[in-house]
């Protein structure tokens, strides 16, 4: 199993991360590319939820990669911006900011939005990056703890009328988004681990609750494994 998610991260995974400096925008295709790559790195179907895909895998969106890579690119910029050109093509779009000349898309007026949604607006005021101890990791942990709420509020149906049974049940087993300790074990037993803890495992419980509401076997829980 480890083999298929470094093989993703290292061949796939880093094409769709390129120039997420420059643009980190929302990217569907890129997103459902990634739960397809994590259900086949699992060895599961469609019949397992997305949230438990991304839970056990402990993935991040590829969109909070893209903006991990500009935030950390934004704090390069301002510690060696003196006499470069970056730094003065930087300036210049502050300076339209200021002036309200920016319109919504330009590289700094999203940067600034993302660092105030991070809680970092001071920071982007006073560019004083050296006085935040290691950049990258502290992007890295407010990233996580975003993606961590996320999560969990997709889990629980925030947005919708009411999570769903198999979700919450799964929330109470899931605490945190991180790689979990079975995934360095066989894939077949991957696999099944994966589908007892989403719910989906053909034991006869799960079986006759799709016969009593369907009258059938669901194909894309039973069938569908890669």
């Amino acid at each position: 199993m480890e083999g298929s998610a470094s093989l993703w991260k290292a061949v796939v995974r880093s094409v769709l991360e390129y120039g997420g400096e420059i643009d980190s925008g929302r990217w569907e295709e890129a997103e459902a590319l990634q739960r397809l790559a994590g259900r086949m790195a699992l060895g599961v179907g469609r019949g397992v939820a997305d949230e438990v895909v991304v839970g056990e895998l402990g993935w991040w969106s590829v969109q909070a990669r893209r903006e991990m890579a500009r935030l950390v690119y934004w704090g390069n910029i301002v510690a060696h911006k003196s006499g470069t050109m970056v730094g003065d093509v930087y300036e210049e779009g502050r300076r339209r900011m200021a002036k309200g000349e920016a319109r919504a898309g330009e590289w700094c007026v999203e940067t600034k939005r993302l660092m105030i949604e991070l809680g970092l607006g001071d920071v982007w005021e006073s560019e004083d990056v050296a006085n935040q101890g290691n950049w990258p990791r502290l992007i890295m942990g407010l990233i996580q703890k975003r993606e961590q709420i996320a999560w969990w509020e997709s889990m629980a149906g925030v947005g919708r009328r009411k999570g769903k049974t198999k979700l919450l049940r799964y929330s109470r087993i899931k605490a945190t988004l991180r790689a979990e300790w079975f995934l360095r074990e066989n894939r077949t037993w991957v696999r099944r681990w994966v589908k007892l803890r989403a719910g989906v495992e053909n034991l006869e419980v799960e079986m006759g609750r799709w016969i009593l509401q369907f009258g059938k076997i669901g194909d894309d829980v039973f069938t569908m494994d890669f």
